[in-house]
């Protein structure tokens, strides 16, 4: 099936509000600090996605693609960092979540670059399962 890009860069959007909305919500009394602050800050990454994703522009897809595309992978980069603080379940489920949203930020590159192939979205499909996964790490219990 053939997306168009604006179409694409619309779903990558719905999927970064969702992520944001699934992953790391209120920790349990036992969290430790470092886990609770990296928790914390992940979720602080996630949630800002929706007010930094670039709107799709119907006369530059490339330009919006690509602002898009380097969102996703800075976001990857904190998010892993930021697990790699907690350690345990919070490392291991935010670099999942860091490698879906590199791959979003892979197909998005692409249509920066003026491909004309329709993207792979078996990346994306375990997006929102990495995501709640992350949260139950965190202490999400809602």
């Amino acid at each position: 099936m053939r997306m168009s890009a604006t179409r694409l860069i619309g779903t990558f959007a719905l999927g970064g509000a969702l992520l944001a909305s699934a992953a790391c919500g209120p920790l349990d009394k036992v969290a430790g600090g470092d886990k609770k602050a990296a928790c914390d800050n992940i979720q602080t990454e996630l949630s800002s996605i929706k007010s930094k994703i670039s709107t799709p522009d119907i006369n530059n897809v490339r330009s919006s693609a690509a602002a898009n595309a380097q969102l996703y992978r800075d976001t990857a980069s904190k998010i892993r960092s930021e697990g790699a603080k907690a350690g345990g379940d919070v490392q291991s489920s935010s670099d999942k979540v860091a490698g879906d949203l590199e791959s979003l930020a892979t197909m998005l590159g692409n249509i920066g670059s003026g491909s004309t192939s329709t993207p792979d979205m078996s990346g994306s499909r375990n997006f929102i399962q990495d995501a709640a996964d992350l949260g139950r790490a965190c202490g999400y219990s809602g």
